[in-house]
């Protein structure tokens, strides 16, 4: 039995399935990223720096660029492990009973990942709540958090590619952050600077 003439439809609703949360997590991303480097300037200073000396500041980075910004690179990860897009991950069930470190897990139930905790876990990542590039940098760097990031298995989050890839073309280009102006603080009436605060929502994935 043929199909295709159903494929366009399928093509639209596979599409409007997975774009509008990758819109929503991007743009939830790229309001983490500009608050990160609010909170460490030198973040920006380092990015800047390579991309002025790797590219120059007359151009933007192009895609192939890529491997010769590890900066660049580092800040991404560091910024999807700071601010998970999905802290506590999409619904998982178990399809047959399992143990896990002594817990039993009763065949159906539905099992969270606790992506949170795991990008906070001090066995992994060396003061977990500093936002540090460095840390992906080097020659032992820390647990890349794209292999958790976005979900496990084959319901692993769909948008992945596209939000990591928007991402890192927003901050390669810095036509929305860094390489076109300067993120700083604000001052207020005396001349000090305003300090935002840190606000997240420990949530699961909604739309």
């Amino acid at each position: 039995m043929c199909f295709a003439s159903h494929a366009p439809s399928n093509v639209e609703r596979a599409a409007n399935e997975t774009l509008p949360p990758t819109r929503v997590t991007t743009s939830s991303s790229l309001t983490s990223c500009i608050l990160a480097i609010l909170l460490y300037p030198e973040v920006q200073k380092h990015a800047q720096a390579e991309i002025d000396a790797i590219v120059g500041q007359d151009q933007f980075p192009a895609f192939n660029d890529r491997d010769k910004l590890p900066y660049i690179g580092a800040l991404i990860q560091e910024l999807l492990r700071w601010a998970p897009v999905a802290p506590q991950g999409l619904l998982h069930r178990a399809m047959k009973e399992d143990v896990y470190e002594g817990y039993r897990i009763p065949k159906g139930a539905t099992v969270i990942a606790n992506i949170f905790s795991i990008s906070r876990d001090e066995k992994m990542y060396l003061d977990p709540l500093e936002f540090r590039p460095e840390r992906f940098l080097g020659s032992s760097p820390q647990l890349d958090p794209r292999k958790f990031i976005f979900g496990f298995g084959r319901r692993r989050c769909p948008g992945a590619h596209p939000l990591h890839d928007t991402i890192q073309a927003a901050t390669e280009r810095w036509d929305l952050i860094p390489g076109a102006f300067t993120i700083a603080k604000p001052l207020d009436a005396r001349g000090e600077e305003i300090t935002p605060p840190i606000e997240f929502e420990n949530v699961g994935v909604f739309w």
